[in-house]
């Protein structure tokens, strides 16, 4: 748990005005833990990615900084914070120790 916390404080600091590592990371959480799902494609890590930030909106009551453009780098990018591997082309798998902690990580950042 001390790993992904310090992974996703890590996101935040690397990107000043936007969080959309950490929106991502959200996204494919709620994901897995809703369906068991650890292999995505860019166009599902896209849609949880537009879910999450619809869920945190709705939750904080606006949008600033929150809902940016959603670019295919973002799936690889997201390995230098442990959070996805590249399997193929734009072709990813949610890693642990991100899956193990899932709920409480969500439950952190929500």
């Amino acid at each position: 748990m001390v790993f992904c916390k310090d992974e996703i404080d890590r996101m935040l600091k690397n990107s000043q005005t936007k969080a959309i590592m950490p929106v991502i990371t959200s996204g494919l959480l709620r994901e897995f833990l809703a369906t068991g799902k650890q292999l995505f494609t860019d166009s599902e890590i896209e849609a949880a990615y537009t879910a999450a930030v619809r869920e945190l909106k709705e939750f904080l009551g606006h949008d600033v900084y929150i809902g940016g453009k959603y670019y295919d780098a973002y799936g690889s990018r997201m390995s230098r914070y442990g959070v996805l591997k590249s399997v193929g082309h734009l072709r990813y798998k949610l890693l642990a120790p991100y899956t193990d902690v899932a709920k409480a990580i969500l439950d952190w950042i929500h």
